[in-house]
């Protein structure tokens, strides 16, 4: 999450991450900007942007491959400075963003529930910590403007601010200027739902704060972090919490829906004989009635063919026993799914008047 960058483009920090920090397999780093000054760069999918929520980003990110949902990321700059304008317009939009989130999980926007969710960025807490306390516990100070007050997390319990302080200094301030009038501050945050996500590492980068040692292990010097940005910048590394987001798997055959080329019939296997995305479970790429898998591994016909030994008959009238005596349990159930439906009658339809 990127906060101030008002003067440069997604296109140019996609750049730069591509080249300075490049991802395995030729794969390209995703960002996305707000209408002002926020961004989030991802090396998985975004899939969903909100940029009308005030000085917030929200995104949701693809990463059901690591927790088996997508999960909400926020970029955060909240109003900058002391005075109490200021204080009540941070409070504001603390409430807001809360309000926004409530009525996603209530059903607004088509979350996975529960939803794994970071909040972070430059919050200016230079007063009084009253938006915090509302970006964790989720009570709303303007209930007439933002609605009611709500439970964040899936454990029915507050969200979580991590306590993060440098990697070389046990001190937790994120901004300092010795020519300010202000003392150097925590501004920075993150803020996650820790029922189903949790903080493995953390740390706040100020290379200042670094011996020369540690330094040269790691190629910066003493001036990285202010030639980076006025603040440091905090770093936290994630897995999964204790409530543990279920992928759906519709069919239960172990494969999760995001990744199953056939989500309705059971295909461990997802074979695909044709390579075009549909399990040969769910596909009947002749018209006849059978499935491609059936044909493959149980009738030995060809699944391109409505009639495999061209002897006048369709491949799904020809193979199956649906007639008085034949021992079928499901009289009817042409296409032998073990059910009497739609599909049976389009196979009946198209051999109707046949001479047999």
């Amino acid at each position: 999450g990127l906060s101030e960058v008002a003067n440069t483009s997604a296109n140019a920090v996609r750049n730069k991450l591509n080249q300075g920090l490049p991802l395995p397999d030729g794969n390209e780093w995703h960002v996305v900007k707000d209408d002002w000054d926020l961004m989030v760069a991802s090396q998985f999918p975004i899939v969903e942007t909100h940029a009308s929520v005030h000085r917030q980003f929200p995104v949701l990110i693809d990463v059901e491959s690591l927790l088996g949902a997508r999960m909400l990321f926020v970029s955060s700059h909240l109003k900058c400075c002391g005075g109490p304008n200021n204080e009540a317009q941070r409070q504001a939009e603390a409430d807001e963003f809360m309000g926004f989130l409530r009525d996603g999980l209530n059903g607004d926007q088509s979350w996975p529930n529960p939803l794994p969710l970071v909040y972070g960025g430059d919050l200016n807490m230079v007063g009084l910590s009253n938006p915090i306390h509302t970006l964790v516990s989720g009570d709303i100070h303007d209930e007439t403007t933002f609605g009611p007050d709500f439970v964040p997390d899936a454990d029915g319990t507050d969200f979580t601010e991590w306590p993060i302080v440098q990697s070389d200094h046990p001190m937790d301030y994120t901004w300092e200027n010795p020519e300010s009038e202000w003392l150097p501050g925590k501004l920075d945050y993150i803020i996650t739902s820790d029922a189903s996500l949790d903080v493995v590492r953390s740390f706040v980068l100020n290379t200042a704060e670094m011996d020369g040692l540690r330094l040269d292990a790691y190629g910066l010097d003493a001036g990285t972090t202010l030639q980076a940005s006025d603040h440091s910048l905090v770093i936290a590394d994630l897995s999964a919490g204790v409530v543990v987001v279920e992928p759906a798997d519709s069919d239960e055959d172990g494969v999760p829906d995001s990744l199953d080329n056939c989500m309705n019939i059971a295909n461990a296997n997802q074979n695909d004989f044709n390579n075009n995305g549909t399990g040969d479970a769910c596909e009947d790429s002749d018209g006849d009635g059978l499935s491609d898998a059936l044909e493959i591994t149980t009738y030995g016909t060809d699944p391109t063919m409505v009639d495999t030994d061209e002897n006048g008959v369709p491949d799904g009238l020809e193979l199956c026993l649906c007639g008085p005596g034949s021992g079928d349990p499901c009289f009817g159930d042409l296409n032998s799914d073990n059910a009497v439906s739609v599909a049976d009658l389009l196979i009946f339809l198209g051999v109707f008047g046949q001479p047999c």
